[in-house]
């Protein structure tokens, strides 16, 4: 074989090699850039799902402070609860002494109102007899 056939079968071998080499840059670039593409897709649902965890994050944070604040709130309305019992405890006994002093004051009037009766009645002489 002689140096120019050498020459030549080596040129064509780079030459291959050189089309092979550019296949394998475009194929190199192509992937690249699909990498990139899943990547940036990546982030962007990373961030998707990032935003939407904060909203839950929040909403339960809310829901624990709505707890609290329930909590809270029932046991102010058991207080109040207790308070109006004994609340109506004392105003059944304020009745009772009411209801008794109402008695008593219309046991006076009617003894007043007897009086007064018995004054109109006999008090004339009565009175005289006292030197009135």
């Amino acid at each position: 074989m002689s140096v120019d056939t050498q020459i030549h079968e080596l040129t064509v071998r780079v030459s291959v090699l050189e089309q092979k080499n550019s296949k394998l840059e475009d194929l190199m670039d192509a992937l690249k850039k699909e990498f990139d593409h899943s990547r940036d897709e990546h982030m962007r649902t990373h961030d998707k799902f990032q935003v939407r965890l904060a909203v839950i994050e929040g909403v339960v944070e809310d829901l624990k402070l709505n707890t609290a604040l329930t909590k809270q709130s029932l046991a102010t309305l058991e207080e109040l609860k207790e308070q109006i019992g004994e609340s109506s405890k004392a105003l059944g006994e304020i009745q009772n002494t009411l209801t008794r002093q109402q008695g008593f004051i219309t046991g006076v009037v009617v003894l007043v109102g007897a009086a007064w009766a018995l004054l109109e009645k006999f008090g004339g002489p009565l009175l005289k007899l006292l030197g009135f």
